[in-house]
């Protein structure tokens, strides 16, 4: 905006009345804050380093990807279905499948366990205050019988429990996807960064399928499988 925009502004707003100035600074606020709101919103999104090294396929990974698409290519299905024609064929004792992945599924943690964990739990810690008071009583140089140790009411108080970690496992849940063309469900397990991997008909693990883009309702079946620990 110009010095002299600016000044024509100013003397327009000064001819009006009080209520019509509150009015319009009703307004002029309104669209700032609207304005500030819209400018802290933005994130700005972290470029993607071009010299990182990729991530290496397993050779399993490998050898199961070259298998679905040599169906794919002797049956005509589209690679999903490919994928399940090809997991059936693995499981019927396909000589040219490739063996099993054996991964498992890692099971969820579960928080603030039942009335007889948490027994257990303080029964085991007790024990082991118990022990190692008993340690520190006895000297180092001659052994001698050790004592049963009295009960006090230190002893009788309930240990706490230990902290739980900040940072949890990474788990799979099962997840199913549904073709909007062939109107077919697939089942998967899904890692919280939208990793798939195909679930067997057993519910084990299966072979590594891709990355779920949940905007575009695709799976990018070139992504490399990650390394789970």
């Amino acid at each position: 905006m110009s010095a002299e925009t600016a000044t024509e502004i100013l003397t327009s707003f000064k001819e009006l009345d009080v209520k019509e100035q509150s009015s319009l600074m009703k307004q002029l606020m309104t669209v700032f804050d609207k304005s500030v709101s819209a400018a802290a919103g933005k994130k700005t999104k972290k470029a993607k380093d071009p010299d990182a090294p990729k991530r290496q396929q397993s050779e399993a990974t490998v050898a199961w990807i070259a298998y679905v698409k040599a169906v794919q290519a002797e049956t005509g299905l589209k690679y999903s279905e490919a994928m399940k024609e090809a997991s059936t064929r693995r499981e019927a004792g396909d000589p040219a499948a490739p063996p099993k992945s054996t991964k498992a599924v890692k099971p969820k943690k579960e928080k603030g366990g039942g009335a007889g964990s948490s027994s257990e739990a303080e029964s085991e810690d007790e024990s082991k205050s118990v022990a190692s008071k008993s340690s520190k009583k006895s000297p180092a140089k001659e052994p001698k019988a050790k004592k049963e140790p009295k009960a006090t009411k230190k002893e009788t108080k309930k240990p706490t429990p230990p902290p739980e970690d900040d940072e949890e496992e990474e788990s799979l849940v099962a997840w199913e996807h549904k073709d909007k063309k062939t109107k077919k469900s697939t089942k998967y397990y899904k890692s919280s960064r939208n990793e798939l991997w195909l679930m067997n008909d057993d519910k084990t693990q299966g072979p590594w399928v891709g990355l779920y883009d949940p905007k575009k309702d695709t799976i990018d079946t070139s992504a490399p499988e990650p390394e789970l620990e």
